[in-house]
């Protein structure tokens, strides 16, 4: 909830004290958690930095399916977010136009290279299967065991 508040400020451009009451988590829970993504005004009201460097674990599909990658800053996460959204329309629609800004791009996390799968039939080779239930959460939740 506390990156999701960090989210809320830099889309809205709201305050610290507005966005963590939308997302229903406290101010202090968001400093304790993303305190380097924020910079204090001199009204000692916070703003979000535009971008960020907090560590974070999210669902990235590859040709075998949904894995969890971890990433360190805000501008993977936000390329992931849109990746995912674009393969949700595309596997809602067929419409392949969101997924055309993906092809041949790729992102370095965990030491390795990881590529936006764009290719259609990957994508409903992976839908057939079943694999692609985990794209409606962008964050990982590990399982306790």
């Amino acid at each position: 909830m506390a990156l999701a508040t960090v989210a809320l400020m830099r889309r809205e451009g709201m305050s610290l004290s507005k966005a963590a009451r939308v997302q229903g988590v406290s101010r202090k829970t968001v400093l304790d958690f993303a305190r380097s993504a924020l910079r204090r005004r001199r009204d000692g009201e916070y703003w979000a930095h535009p971008y960020d460097h907090i560590r974070r674990t999210l669902n990235f599909l590859t040709p075998r399916g949904t894995a969890p990658v971890t990433v360190y800053d805000s501008r993977t996460a936000t390329d992931i977010a849109e990746y995912m959204n674009a393969v949700r329309k595309y596997v809602r629609t067929a419409d392949t136009s969101e997924l055309e800004r993906f092809r041949n791009k790729s992102f370095v996390a965990e030491g390795r290279v990881r590529r936006f799968v764009t290719d259609p039939e990957v994508l409903d080779e992976l839908a057939d299967a079943g694999s692609l239930a985990a794209i409606e959460n962008l964050y990982y939740a590990r399982v306790a065991s």
